[in-house]
């Protein structure tokens, strides 16, 4: 195999720039949504090729090394070329002094030199922003079916032009948060918002970012204060067929959080109504005759 030296185009990054009106949102009026970052390490440009030529240029099978002398970023690029740049299956190493191992910074398809096709992107930055993106890519852009695992987050569903774009997963520290529809990296259509000690609080219609009915979303703050009230009712519990909400007003509570938590703990209810014995006709009246 014949070895050259080669330089690949100043300009060359196999994620482009997006355009102006690709770039995210970038609202600030849902605190929940995920910050989705999908970036190229750098790339030495200038050093050797050993492989197939056409032409003077990598064309077919071939390796290319850039050997940094004193740059940050050292680079190999090896698997299939045509016209100079990278096309077909490829894999990137990275190595970020003469002193560290190569990474595989990015191993699958490309087309003209952009990533296109099946592949997985691992950032090799700092932890605070190390990524992994695995799925399908168009035009140098995640696109297509895919899974994103930053530092907190992780996202499994639709993407395009890098953003979470469609239906998607979302967890944020390994718990679900959000199931539904994204644009462009928001909560908008119909999805379900979670909360992770209380599950489900939220399912219906979003509105970048926010949900749409804001009333139908539970405060879990209150929530868990009611959840602790109740338990200083507990005694009342083999009184099953008095609603919870009774139960709860015998505790002193307002009657709203009464009528709030008999909303909000049905299953609680139901357990106690399915372990509990049933009552007799005289305790519902003795139970019902407080109020």
């Amino acid at each position: 195999m014949p070895l050259i030296n080669y330089s690949l185009p100043n300009d060359y990054n196999p994620i482009p720039t997006l355009p102006d009106h690709l770039l995210p949102n970038g609202s600030t009026r849902c605190a929940e949504c995920p910050i989705v970052s999908i970036s190229f390490p750098v790339l030495d440009k200038d050093g050797t090729y050993e492989g197939e030529l056409e032409n003077g240029r990598p064309h077919g099978q071939g390796r290319f090394k850039a050997a940094g002398d004193s740059r940050d970023h050292f680079t190999i690029i090896e698997g299939d070329w045509k016209n100079g740049l990278p096309h077909g299956h490829v894999e990137f190493k990275i190595a970020q002094s003469a002193d560290d191992p190569y990474k595989t910074a990015y191993i699958g398809f490309c087309k003209n030199g952009l990533l296109d096709g099946g592949g997985q992107l691992n950032d090799l930055g700092d932890s605070g922003k190390a990524f992994i993106y695995k799925g399908d890519w168009k035009r140098g852009w995640a696109h297509g079916a895919g899974s994103y695992q930053g530092y907190t987050d992780n996202i499994e569903g639709n993407f395009a032009d890098n953003q979470v774009h469609g239906f998607a997963r979302y967890e944020n520290h390994g718990k679900l948060l959000y199931e539904g529809d994204f644009v462009r990296n928001e909560f908008q259509g119909q999805g379900k918002l979670y909360d992770y000690s209380y599950g489900l609080i939220y399912s219906g219609g979003f509105n970048r970012g926010l949900p749409t009915n804001p009333e139908k979303k539970i405060d879990v703050l209150k929530q868990s204060k009611i959840d602790h009230r109740v338990k200083l009712a507990t005694g009342f519990a083999k009184y099953a067929g008095v609603s919870l909400a009774a139960i709860f007003l015998l505790s002193k509570c307002s009657e709203s959080d009464a009528a709030e938590f008999d909303q909000v703990a049905k299953p609680e209810q139901q357990r106690i109504e399915t372990v509990a014995p049933k009552p007799q006709n005289t305790d519902n009246q003795r139970v019902l005759s407080a109020f």
